[in-house]
């Protein structure tokens, strides 16, 4: 099993990202070494990542009871995901790894607002055309993310 999934994880490294490709190579092995079993604890794997400090009490309880449906919120301000989206992207990856729903959502009205990011005097505000070009653009992006993670989880190849 190990040689299947680092056989189609070479295959993939040259149709996404290094990033993805080295971060699910880096889950992976992690996977592996557990003996195949997905890590069903979603606040201790983020705690051993260094990605959360503290939580609201009885949270952890919460998501160990049953499976959880989690959300990250997406502005398509631009026609691609960036930096700025890698911590919650990888939370939500993280979310699934453990056995829970991730939900990404790509804004519509919210994404009309433009650059919020104070390099002009004013919002550029975006108009239909575009909004819509961007939605699908990081619509793509994104799909090709949850395909590939759902194809390892289950061993599928490409």
């Amino acid at each position: 099993m190990y040689v299947y999934i680092m056989n189609t994880l070479k295959s993939l490294q040259d149709r996404f990202s290094a990033f993805v490709f080295i971060s699910l190579q880096l889950s992976l092995r992690r996977f592996i070494q557990n003996g195949m079993a997905i890590t069903k604890n979603f606040i201790k794997e983020l705690q051993w990542r260094g990605m959360i400090h503290d939580v609201m009490p009885g949270t952890e309880e919460h998501l160990m009871e049953n499976m959880r449906s989690a959300y990250v919120g997406i502005d398509p301000t631009a026609d691609s995901l960036h930096i700025g989206h890698l911590v919650s992207v990888m939370m939500l990856k993280h979310f699934q790894l453990c056995g829970h729903k991730p939900i990404a959502l790509v804004g519509g009205a919210t994404g009309m607002i433009g650059d919020p990011s104070g390099k002009s005097a004013e919002r550029n505000l975006l108009n239909e055309t575009t909004l819509r070009h961007n939605q699908e653009a990081i619509q793509k992006q994104l799909n090709r993310f949850w395909i590939l993670i759902q194809m390892l989880l289950t061993g599928q190849n490409l």
